[in-house]
């Protein structure tokens, strides 16, 4: 592999770079074929921001203030930094430095037109106690032990384009996607339905309800 990382080059050949699967759909055709395709300088990945060629994936390298957008019709997400971003039914303003959210249909419809949702806000999550070898947090120094802590997530969101809602409810799950506590309707304006998540129970879990 010419010196390079594994991970830099998950398709065992050097000039295909990992990055290229958030680019185009890829997939081994053959493990033995009479060449290999495609070949050295076929395919060039851009350097900086990647959108991919559908449209239903964003990877913005900005070190300071990158995200990670997925926009498809049934599950979408914004990965990042407290800020502002949206995709096409979900507008998130983070307060939390750091965070993900998600949003996906638990049915077999789009989102727009789904009566239950899941909705996932995620921060920090650690053993009490853990620690880390360095600031990278990508090696444990010690796991700690139970029980397990997570950092709420503080932001508004809102929920857009959901096609014919009347009313739209929040209920907190806990560990076990039981319901804790009773479902909290959505502040509506203007079509469109606002979540405080500051005001919640914290959890990483939320089911929402549309009726229509």
């Amino acid at each position: 592999m010419r010196g390079e990382p594994m991970n830099l080059s998950p398709y065992w050949l050097p000039y295909l770079p990992g990055r290229l699967s958030l680019l185009h759909k890829t997939r081994i055709a053959s493990l033995d074929a009479d060449r290999i395709s495609p070949a050295e300088g076929e395919i060039t990945v851009p350097e900086g921001d990647i959108i991919s060629d559908t449209g239903e994936l964003t990877w913005e390298t900005n070190p300071q203030d990158g995200r990670v957008l997925i926009d498809t019709p049934r599950q979408q997400a914004i990965i990042g930094r407290a800020g502002e971003r949206q995709t096409t039914h979900l507008r998130l303003s983070l307060e939390t430095p750091f965070a993900a959210i998600q949003l996906a249909s638990l049915e077999d419809a789009p989102i727009a037109s789904a009566s239950r949702l899941l909705l996932l806000a995620c921060a920090r999550v650690a053993n009490t106690d853990q620690t880390w070898v360095d600031d990278s947090r990508q090696q444990p120094a010690s796991w700690g032990h139970a029980p397990v802590r997570i950092e709420p997530v503080s932001g508004t969101i809102t929920l857009r384009g959901l096609v014919g809602a009347t009313c739209v409810t929040v209920q907190p799950l806990d560990g076990s996607g039981q319901p804790n506590g009773e479902p909290l309707p959505l502040e509506k304006n203007a079509g469109e339905y606002l979540l405080n998540l500051s005001s919640l129970p914290s959890t990483p879990w939320y089911l929402i309800q549309v009726e229509r």
